[in-house]
């Protein structure tokens, strides 16, 4: 594996960083540790709205068919809020 078909990521711990690399495609799921929100202005909200929406179909992708990857839940972080 190429490292441009991999991702590389940093995760905050109680003695540092934990630096993580994963196959491509990949789902991160991140907290408020990654930065304050920023908003857009009324300007680049105006001009947001004149922007065409791009969308692409399986075809175009390459993909034929139903998609043949499918995500499982291997497990959960808190199960004790489940239990209510």
């Amino acid at each position: 594996m190429t490292e441009k078909s991999r991702g590389h990521s940093e995760r905050i711990t109680e003695t540092g960083y934990d630096v993580l690399k994963t196959p491509l495609p990949a789902l991160l799921v991140v907290g408020n540790e990654v930065g304050v929100m920023r908003y857009p202005t009324p300007v680049q909200r105006r001009d947001a709205k004149k922007k065409p929406v791009v969308s692409w179909g399986m075809a175009e992708l390459g993909l034929q068919g139903r998609p043949q990857n499918r995500l499982a839940l291997k497990g959960l972080l808190n199960k004790k809020r489940l239990d209510r």
